[in-house]
């Protein structure tokens, strides 16, 4: 299957990536999507898109929070955590404003954390598995319309090592 979450948050054969619409602002990359199902149709490009829902988007702050927006009533917070050059620890946390009484409070908290596991372990699979290693810039890779978040991340990254790496007067 060429797809990471198939069958968890990807389900529904929602193959075609329309867009992203990706945008850097200072350490902030935020990007929507807006997948479907595939008919032969050629994905829209970002400009062919209408204005995003700012709702339901994807957030990433530098150098290692992440932010998925599900919408008004819950969002996925993620943070990254180096422990050594080549391994991390990743933290979820799940926060909804839905299922006050108990019994639903409850239902809702272990079903989500059962699907938190499900899909980090799917996302485990492909990190371990990448190549090369590290990733650049410039890395050799045939990058397409859909993957602008990971020109932009890299691309901020790199500018970030620069800097780190410039004398300081």
């Amino acid at each position: 299957m060429p797809f990471v979450h198939y069958n968890t948050i990807g389900a529904g054969n929602r193959t075609v990536v329309n867009g992203p619409v990706a945008e850097m602002d200072g350490n902030i990359l935020r990007v929507w999507v807006d997948n479907e199902k595939d008919h032969g149709q050629t994905p829209r490009r970002p400009d062919e898109m209408t204005a995003p829902d700012r709702e339901s988007q994807l957030t990433f702050v530098f150098p290692n929070l992440w932010q998925n927006n599900l919408g008004p009533n819950a969002r996925i917070t993620a943070a990254f955590v180096c422990v050594d050059e080549q391994h991390s620890i990743l933290y979820l946390r799940f926060y909804r404003s839905f299922g006050r009484l108990p019994v639903v409070r409850q239902l809702a908290d272990l079903l989500t954390g059962l699907a938190d596991i499900a899909i980090a372990h799917q996302d485990r699979r492909v990190v371990q598995t990448q190549r090369p290693f590290i990733s650049s810039l410039n890395g050799g890779e045939k990058l397409i319309q859909g993957d602008l978040p990971i020109i932009l991340y890299r691309r901020r990254r790199e500018q970030l090592q620069k800097e780190a790496q410039a004398p300081t007067a």
